[in-house]
C-alpha cells in the first residue's frame, strides 16, 4: 500500500478483517524505518520520557517535550498516520483540548491518544467535540 493511510481506510480494513500495524517511534530515524516497512500508524508515546530520557515515569512528560518528538516523527512519515499521546497532566488539569490542538497544529499529528480515558471521559468528549480524532484507551 503506497497511498496515504486515513482513518477511513483503517476503518474499512478493520471491517474486512485485515490486520493493522502500529509501532511506537520517538525520533525521525525510527519513523523513517517504520515508513519504509509500511506500517499503518506511528504512535508517539509518552513513554519516551522514561525510555529515552530517564524520567521517573510517563507522568513527567510535558506537551512541549512531546511536541518536539512528534515533529521529528512527522518529518519522517508521509504515508502512515501519526498518533500522539496527550500527556496526563493536561488531561488531569482540564486542558486536554488545548494540548490536542497543539499536537495536531504544531506537530502534524493525525489523531491523539488519551490513555486515561476511563478516568476522564469528559476530556475524550471535549477533544472529539473540538474536531480532533481521538483514540481513547479505557481500562
Amino acid at each position: 500500500m503506497t497511498e496515504r493511510v486515513t482513518l477511513a481506510s483503517l476503518a474499512a480494513r478493520k471491517s474486512s478483517g485485515e490486520k493493522i500495524v502500529a509501532v511506537v517511534a520517538w525520533d525521525y530515524q525510527m519513523a523513517r524505518i517504520a515508513e519504509r516497512v509500511g506500517v499503518d500508524m506511528v504512535v508517539v508515546g509518552d513513554s519516551v520520557g522514561v525510555n529515552l530520557w530517564g524520567q521517573a515515569g510517563p507522568l513527567e512528560i510535558t506537551v512541549d517535550q512531546l511536541l518536539v518528538v512528534a515533529q521529528a516523527v512527522r518529518r519522517g512519515v508521509s504515508r502512515a498516520l501519526v498518533c500522539c499521546d496527550v500527556p496526563f497532566g493536561p488531561v488531569q488539569e482540564g486542558a486536554a483540548v488545548a494540548a490536542a490542538v497543539r499536537l495536531v497544529k504544531e506537530a502534524g499529528a493525525d489523531l491523539v491518544k488519551l490513555d486515561s480515558a476511563s478516568d476522564y471521559p469528559e476530556a475524550v468528549s471535549a477533544v472529539d467535540r473540538a474536531g480532533i480524532p481521538v483514540f481513547a484507551q479505557f481500562g
